[in-house]
């Protein structure tokens, strides 16, 4: 697990934040499994605070948190996206923010237009094009879906 903490920490910090939104700039982040949360500097015993894949307050700062359920089929660069787009949660909380899209209402759309509208999906996406994925194939699959708005206005 440590091993891909330190990949993800190393194409995290490729990323450009401001130009995903216009303020945004990187958290710390975690990942877990069943029994310990990895830190960047620490490993610890999980507790019920590590839950979801989502962003806490952590130790007076809010961090981005990811459960690990199968360390062998994990993509570091997919995963870098997810935990990015927790990231932005952590950041909408620092900020108060109170319009953060349902994941749970999101279900009662149509899927094609749930995922092509949710702004949160959008900024993972716009991460993607950020770091231009090595894997081409992906990359399409994932363009398809969503186009990225332009990350100058800071509006999706």
């Amino acid at each position: 697990m440590r091993e891909l903490f330190i990949e993800l920490d190393q194409i995290i910090d490729k990323v450009d934040f401001g130009k995903i939104w216009n303020g945004f700039a990187r958290y710390d982040f975690a990942l877990y499994d069943e029994e310990s949360v990895y830190l960047k500097n620490a490993v610890i015993p999980r507790d019920n605070r590590f839950l979801g894949n989502t962003a806490i307050e952590y130790n007076d700062a809010y961090i981005a948190i990811w459960h690990i359920e199968n360390l062998s089929s994990e993509d570091a660069e997919i995963l870098a996206a997810d935990i990015v787009h927790e990231m932005f949660h952590a950041y909408q909380k620092e900020k108060g923010e109170s319009r953060f899209p349902s994941d749970l209402k999101m279900l009662d759309y149509p899927y094609s237009t749930a995922r092509r509208t949710s702004p949160s999906n959008t900024v993972r996406i716009c991460f993607l094009r950020e770091l231009s994925l090595r894997k081409m194939h992906t990359r399409k699959r994932i363009f398809s879906i969503v186009s990225c708005p332009r990350a100058s206005t800071g509006k999706a």
